[in-house]
């Protein structure tokens, strides 16, 4: 790259951009595989692309690429922070809101790439008392390594090839976990958390525990869970974890696949209507829990009925 270029790219004055328009306007067949997952908060995008290269303009969300091939030699330019050289599978980069960036790679890159409205990270700051939630400031990253980056992003990427088969709860609570480790680990400012070392009272569970019951059939948000209970979502998932020892995600699973064990009694009742009754998105959604959950399929476990 041009020290011209470089030096346009701290230098922009134009408004800022989506980084979704950025690619959308390439070249019609510049990418190979484009799959995503969907929450209010944020976007994430598993993508295959041929070798190329690609200036992006200031961005109006934040963006975290995470590595899902390795690639030599490779250009990753982010405000003033630059880097030359190899980057390998598991790494990643993060392009804070409003920044701009230039990128150059010379063989198919494939990755994960995660857009995050900055104001849902100002959002949790206040939800979780930060001390400082009007400063919510992120560092560029050109490139990295985080254990719990790595986790959430092959999560996400694992939820997109299962056909968003854990749905909204799950990936809310994923979005949730994003959000914290940034704001803990990558705000220019550190910001402090309150922390709560019990868990949810006995009178708060069985509210929570009587609406999933009640409501298996629906889509369940971690935020509708949190607001029983008069909770931010990251407070809750903490507390419900220290009650029950599994994720809220977790249990509404096991219920709803407690649920389907008592109706496949009912001989009348067909696979499709069991799957739905109990909240699953579709029969092959359903039959993959059942299956992972209890070894079985719902069929070969009601033979044995």
């Amino acid at each position: 790259m041009s020290q011209s270029l470089a030096n346009s790219l701290l230098e922009k004055s134009s408004p800022a951009i989506h980084p979704l328009d950025i690619l959308d306007r390439r070249k019609p067949h510049w990418m190979v595989s484009r799959q995503s997952v969907d929450t209010d908060s944020l976007i994430v995008q598993h993508s295959i692309q041929p070798p190329d290269n690609l200036e992006v303009p200031l961005s109006t969300h934040h963006v975290l690429v995470f590595q899902l091939s390795s690639q030599t030699p490779r250009i990753t330019q982010i405000g003033r922070e630059r880097y030359e050289g190899s980057i390998n599978v598991a790494e990643f980069f993060l392009q804070p809101a409003p920044y701009s960036s230039y990128y150059s790679w010379e063989t198919t890159d494939e990755n994960i790439v995660i857009i995050i409205k900055p104001e849902y990270l100002t959002e949790i700051a206040v939800k979780v008392e930060s001390l400082n939630p009007d400063c919510i400031e992120l560092s560029p990253v050109v490139v990295g390594r985080d254990p719990t980056i790595e986790h959430i992003a092959r999560a996400f990427l694992a939820e997109m090839q299962n056909k968003a088969l854990g749905g909204k709860l799950y990936t809310e609570t994923l979005a949730t976990q994003l959000a914290i480790h940034l704001l803990r680990n990558y705000c220019t400012f550190p910001v402090k958390l309150k922390q709560y070392k019990k868990g949810l009272s006995q009178s708060q569970l069985q509210v929570v525990f009587q609406y999933i019951d009640a409501n298996l059939e629906y889509s369940i948000s971690l935020e509708q869970l949190a607001s029983l209970c008069q909770l931010s979502s990251h407070y809750f998932c903490q507390l419900f974890r220290q009650s029950t020892g599994i994720s809220a995600y977790q249990y509404v699973l096991q219920q709803r696949v407690a649920k389907a064990k008592q109706l496949l009694k009912q001989k009348n009742l067909s696979m499709v209507e069991i799957a739905l009754t109990c909240g699953f998105s579709s029969q092959s959604a359903f039959s993959r829990t059942f299956n992972k959950c209890l070894g079985t399929s719902p069929s070969k476990y009601r033979q044995k009925l």
